[in-house]
């Protein structure tokens, strides 16, 4: 929870510098992004991990990358702090 409040705030701040729009609108839509990215991890993990054949530890730090990389920094450009 606390790392997410840091993300948001590191987000709106010094990432994608949109402290001038509204908090509240931005954190709505951060805590939709923030549960996405948990749904796709958990279920990126379970795919990699059973049908990949690949370890969990491993699968963790790919999946968890890629959803990084595409899924977050995409939505909270585009969407969140737009």
């Amino acid at each position: 929870f606390l790392g997410a409040i840091t993300n948001f705030l590191l987000g709106r701040y010094w990432v994608f510098t949109a402290a001038e729009k509204h908090m509240g609108t931005q954190a709505f839509r951060y805590a939709i992004v923030a549960g996405g990215s948990l749904l796709l991890n958990t279920i990126g993990v379970w795919i990699v991990t059973e049908f990949g054949g690949i370890h969990y530890f491993y699968s963790r730090i790919i999946v968890a990358v890629l959803i990084a990389v595409t899924y977050n920094f995409f939505l909270q450009k585009n969407f969140v702090f737009k």
